[in-house]
């Protein structure tokens, strides 16, 4: 379904969702915007998965143990050879 608001302004009001989900904003950007909170809700569903999927990855550091054990199996494989 094509909508009538322009790419910056969906940004904006997907980011205003996220960052700040008070009572009564997705129904007042809905109405202000000409835009279904059905539509704004899909929209803040996608962006924060796409956020999800740009930024968790990133965002959990590694497990001590897992970075360690290459190190120590190298370092034993040279201390027997």
């Amino acid at each position: 379904m094509n909508h009538c608001s322009t790419f910056q302004e969906r940004v904006s009001m997907v980011s205003q969702m996220l960052a700040n989900p008070i009572h009564g904003l997705v129904s007042q950007l809905g109405r202000s915007h000409q835009v279904s909170r059905q539509s704004l809700y899909r929209w803040a569903a996608t962006g924060r998965q796409a956020l999800e999927e740009a930024l968790g990855e990133h965002l959990v550091p590694p497990r001590q143990n897992e970075t360690i054990a290459p190190v120590v199996l190298t370092l034993l494989n040279h201390a027997l050879a």
